[in-house]
């Protein structure tokens, strides 16, 4: 879900007001910054401020080459700090990539593959709890619903701010979008980072997700909204939180800043416009920039490292031992000035979206110093020095080091220490979103590549951004188009279910969400929806049906209970029914906006 699409007027005027004298005030703030920090000593353990800019591709900011790039903030960081030039996601998904992040784990190892159903073990430790037990005041600052409370990311953060109105979007005051825009984000940081005692460490951690599609911001100058104009915006946030931060307490001046990001973005590059699918370098390849005045040198490091390095620098920075469990290795020492191990490192990587919501191939592959294996039907191997966009596929030039690194990803993602993570709770989430199926088995791969659904994928993003923007009509007619492409995935027609039912055809939710059962019976979402459907159908008889099937599956499903109930009571004449269902309901979620009117009904029930 996404945002509303139409460019917003204060933006226009306060791009056009500061984008004169931005790269003034980068300068002015970074002037200010190593001038502080320089005049007082180094605190020890080190104030932590982790942002990630969702979406970002390093080589759209101007310190990674582009000089186009409006990111003056950003690019003056990075000059007097610590850049890799070659920092990779181990996946190009919001959810994995950020735990991976937070974890120092890889995707097999934390067991997050995707977005929305999947939750962090919790037999697995997060950065933010080995902060915690070292007195760090840790806060999180959350831009979307993928990172939300839900998924476990919030275990060790003593306030984890992720507090979302759905914003209505497009021409259909039905259609809404979980997230919020940078300066409300960072507003809240803020707002928090000013109120932490002075005599402890903090540890926030800032999620700007802007730049993620549908795009709405344009860039200074300019009137069509783009990827790049969300840039700018972010950068241009970024640069004032950073001033008024450190004009209200300098304490921040001398603080680790770490900037990323969880992965790029594809921009039509191989056929793909957003992320998710593929993992070429235009998804993979992340900015990642260290800055800690006095401390820190300026400097440029080109080995390749990965996002899991994020949690043991972070820790050895801090002072404490990351465990030698961890995927990840600390990057401080190289940071520090000294040198990366010369020895030539194996990087994972993976994306199983296609084969969690389509049943396609999945891909992983190793990145092996500049060379690079996508194990997928139609294997590629690439030599990133001398192709770094992946044009020319070597695979069969190269059969040994193909091999090689085949057996790799054994080794270090697939191997005796991955983690399903798939325990009963999360078996219900799973189902919910329509996935395919369960993870997939070391060596089982679907035939389909991919590569040769890219462009069935493509229509269905446009179908999803159609539907994001109001425009429920078009969205359905390019469902329909689709559904041979795509009659295999319950995830598909779960999809097409929830457009119909936002342009309240109920008639044709239904048929959508039955064909998403007869693939995957036990489809919480799909059940659900389809008794709203058929209550909306005038069928409640059918409708308490698939509420007391859900229900059957998941005796405490909050909503169904609620449905269930209400079904009983205004329809069904049923207040016995009625009453089993809400007691239970109001039992579980006291605090739910509907409890109150429920607790009323059953007073009235006595």
């Amino acid at each position: 879900m996404r945002r509303r699409a139409r460019f917003p007027h204060r933006f226009r005027t306060r791009i056009s007001a500061h984008a004169p004298w931005v790269g003034s005030v980068a300068l002015i703030i970074y002037g200010a910054i190593v001038g502080v920090a320089c005049a007082e000593p180094a605190r020890e353990p080190p104030d932590i401020l982790l942002i990630s800019v969702d979406t970002l591709r390093a080589d759209h900011l101007g310190i990674y080459g582009d000089t186009r790039a409006v990111t003056p903030v950003i690019d003056a960081l990075a000059r007097s700090g610590v850049v890799f030039e070659q920092a990779q996601s181990p996946v190009p998904i919001t959810l994995p990539a950020h735990a991976s992040m937070l974890t120092g784990l890889l995707p097999p190892r934390h067991g997050l593959r995707d977005n929305g159903a999947w939750r962090l073990p919790d037999s697995v430790e997060t950065l933010a709890e080995q902060l915690r037990a070292r007195r760090y005041v840790t806060g999180a600052f959350i831009g979307a619903a993928p990172l939300d409370s839900s998924t476990g990311l919030d275990r060790g953060f003593d306030r984890f701010d992720d507090d979302m109105v759905a914003r209505t979007v497009g021409g259909s005051s039905r259609v809404e979008r979980p997230e919020r825009y940078a300066e409300e984000v960072l507003s809240r940081a803020l707002a928090w980072l000013r109120a932490v005692p002075s005599d402890r460490p903090v540890f926030a951690f800032v999620h700007l997700y802007d730049p993620h599609s549908p795009y709405e911001k344009a860039l200074p100058g300019e009137s069509t909204p783009g990827y790049d104009g969300e840039i700018a915006w972010v950068d241009s946030e970024i640069g004032r939180f950073r001033e008024a931060l450190d004009q209200v307490d300098r304490r921040w001046a001398g603080a680790l800043t770490v900037l990323t990001s969880d992965h790029g973005e594809g921009l039509g590059e191989h056929g793909e416009q957003t992320h998710c699918v593929f993992v070429y370098q235009s998804t993979l390849h992340v900015p990642l920039i260290l800055h800690r005045p006095g401390v820190l040198p300026s400097r440029r490091i080109a080995e390749p490292v990965s996002l899991v390095d994020l949690t043991p620098t972070i820790l050895e920075f801090a002072g404490l031992e990351a465990k030698s469990t961890l995927d990840g290795r600390s990057l401080a020492p190289a940071a520090l000035g000294g040198k990366l191990p010369s020895s030539t490192r194996e990087l994972y990587f993976e994306s199983l979206f296609g084969q969690l919501r389509f049943g396609w191939a999945p891909l992983r592959g190793i990145r092996a110093g500049d060379l690079k294996l996508i194990d997928a039907p139609r294997a590629e191997v690439f030599d990133l020095a001398a192709d770094p966009h992946e044009s020319v596929n070597r695979y069969d030039s190269l059969p040994e080091q193909a091999t090689d690194l085949r057996a790799a990803i054994l080794d270090v993602g697939e191997g005796e220490r991955a983690v399903a993570a798939l325990d009963e709770e999360m078996s219900h989430r799973l189902t919910s979103l329509g996935y395919v199926g369960a993870l997939p088995e070391g060596g089982g791969m679907s035939e389909e590549d991919p590569k040769d659904r890219i462009a069935v994928y493509e229509a269905f993003q446009r179908a999803h951004a159609a539907a994001q923007l109001g425009r429920l009509d078009e969205a359905l007619e390019l469902m329909e188009r689709l559904e041979t492409d795509l009659s295999r995935s319950p995830y598909f027609y779960l999809e097409w279910g929830n457009f119909a039912a936002l342009a309240e055809r109920w008639s044709e939710a239904a048929t959508a969400y039955h064909r998403c059962l007869a693939l995957d019976a036990q489809n919480e979402d799909a059940l659900l929806n389809l008794g709203v459907a058929l209550l909306r159908s005038e069928d409640p008889g059918a409708a308490i049906e698939a509420f007391e099937r859900l229900l059957t599956l998941r005796p405490d499903h909050v909503k169904a209970l609620l449905y269930a109930g209400t079904v009983r009571y205004r329809n069904l004449r049923d207040p016995v029914g009625a009453k089993r269902h809400w007691t239970r309901f109001v039992e579980l979620a006291p605090n739910h906006p509907d409890a109150l009117q429920v607790r009323r009904a059953l007073a009235n029930l006595g």
